[in-house]
């Protein structure tokens, strides 16, 4: 998840962890690019790919705690900037960290706005003005982000990814995924399997 990004209990938490499996230097690699895909779901306007500079570098443990102390600092300012107090960042981030782990298409705003103890206007316009991203197209990005993982990575079939990712109609899918990748499911899942077999 993305907790650790405002708390810093689940940072340590974090750091702990690493150190406790002291990856060598391809592991280390390893776990970022990994967790970077994660990461990169959750807050898709952040600027990942200057913030992952370097991330095919092999990394030992201490480089990889490095990359995160500078990475999570990154992230805190673009948070930040919004405006708001820590504890609304906190209570977004709490969101958009549950949204992330079960990407679903159909969550209804004020169902998240209750998860976090918001009411549904306030968490609109502080999810909006953190995320840079309204909650419907937010939720819709995080989805097809989901569906794209699952069509490089399964060989279930279309309709089943669709579903998985909270879409009930696989047409509006298509459609919605082709606006965001240029592709359609099935292009898509044969353009990256090409390129994995080479």
């Amino acid at each position: 998840g993305v907790l650790w990004i405002m708390d810093d209990a689940k940072f340590d938490a974090l750091l702990e962890a690493i150190a406790h499996r002291k990856p060598d230097a391809a592991q280390g690699r390893d776990i970022w690019q990994f967790a970077m895909d994660r990461w990169r779901l959750s807050f898709p306007m952040f600027d990942w790919e200057s913030a992952a500079d370097g991330g095919r570098d092999a990394l030992g443990a201490s480089g990889l705690e490095e990359r995160l102390k500078a990475l999570r600092l990154r992230l805190q300012a673009w948070l930040r900037r919004s405006g708001y107090s820590e504890e609304i960042i906190q209570a977004i981030v709490r969101a958009v960290n549950r949204l992330a782990e079960q990407p679903v298409a159909h969550v209804k705003q004020v169902e998240v706005s209750q998860w976090v103890n918001l009411s549904k206007n306030y968490f609109s316009t502080s999810f909006r003005a953190i995320t840079r991203m309204a909650f419907s197209h937010y939720l819709q990005t995080i989805s097809v982000r989901a569906a794209q993982e699952l069509l490089r990575s399964t060989n279930h079939p279309v309709y089943w990814i669709a579903e998985r990712c909270g879409f009930a109609d696989q047409r509006y899918f298509s459609r919605l995924f082709k606006e965001q990748t240029g592709l359609l499911p099935s292009e898509y899942r044969q353009r990256h399997a090409a390129a994995s077999d080479t």
